[in-house]
């Protein structure tokens, strides 16, 4: 803290900041202290997160007499009644020491039940869980739905434009995706998270990252031997070298696309990868004649209508 008498303010966030021994001892004490179901309702909220909603704490741990001790004891007091009943802790501290207070596979048991309570209790509405979900799928260990989740949520960030918030989800579902045993299926699903990644940073103008993405998809995808998506990375790799000024390689890399998409049934190709093969006519030697781009876009996209 500093500042002047009265007007003293944090230099770091609360929950930053080390507590000391004897404030956790006396926290833990307390908990400790509690009749067995209720410190085992009160961990199970610790899991849950600072908000608790209730049918959810109640569906994991079952003992909705004990919310009222708690209550009483200020542990949790009641934030939202409606339209679903929502607790919170009284000290974010106190979170903190019945969480840390958990072992650690207790801790990952309790998330991973908790992925399926959620999902059993909001099968009409997974996407709109999808952040909190891959949070417990994460810490639950459920490496496959922590992937799953964790693009979700990443996707869904990038749509109402929070990209830094996607680039976070989708790298941390690209960690989790280490962790799954290497098939075929697992080398599309990395090849198109990295994918992903080039759409969030775009708007960051984050050319470096995105060509380090872009050159993991196109070694992926080429051990996959998968033409669409060799085509469409190249596509991508043309507006990268374009951007960083690699001219003579985001010739190359259109040209491949070009190529691919020749080799293809074109019609049958996304559009991204259709509009990519004509971005190929605005590199190279001409790039700065305007007359000239235009008569070679249009001739690209003749031949991609083919």
């Amino acid at each position: 803290m500093n500042g002047a008498r009265g007007a003293s303010r944090l230099t770091r966030p609360v929950d930053q900041l080390k507590l000391p021994a004897t404030v956790q001892a006396i926290l833990a004490a307390r908990i400790d202290r509690l009749e067995p179901e209720a410190k085992r309702l009160l961990q199970a909220a610790a899991v849950i997160g600072k908000n608790i909603a209730i049918p959810l704490l109640f569906a994991v741990v079952d003992a909705p007499e004990e919310l009222a001790r708690l209550q009483a004891a200020e542990f949790l007091y009641e934030v939202e009644p409606f339209p679903e009943m929502e607790y919170t802790f009284k000290h974010a501290l106190t979170h903190e020491v019945a969480y840390e207070g958990l072992l650690h596979d207790r801790q990952r048991a309790l998330h991973a039940r908790i992925v399926e309570t959620i999902e059993r209790l909001s099968a009409e509405r997974i996407a709109e869980q999808a952040e909190r979900l891959a949070h417990h799928a994460l810490r639950g260990e459920l490496w496959q739905k922590a992937v799953a989740y964790l693009r979700q949520a990443g996707l869904r960030a990038m749509r109402r434009g929070a990209n830094r918030e996607a680039v976070s989800h989708l790298e941390q579902a690209l960690v989790a995706l280490r962790l799954l045993p290497e098939t075929r299926a697992t080398t599309e699903l990395a090849t198109d998270i990295h994918v992903d990644l080039r759409n969030a940073l775009y708007p960051l103008g984050d050319l470096a990252r995105i060509g380090d993405h872009l050159h993991e998809a196109q070694v992926l995808a080429r051990r996959l031997g998968d033409q669409h998506r060799i085509g469409r990375i190249a596509t991508f790799m043309v507006l990268q070298r374009w951007g960083t000024g690699e001219y003579d390689e985001a010739l190359r890399f259109g040209q491949e696309a070009l190529r691919i998409a020749r080799g293809a049934a074109m019609r049958s190709c996304s559009n991204a990868l259709r509009q990519g093969c004509a971005a190929v006519a605005c590199v190279g030697p001409d790039l700065y004649d305007g007359a000239c781009v235009e008569g070679r876009v249009t001739q690209t996209m003749r031949i991609a209508e083919q």
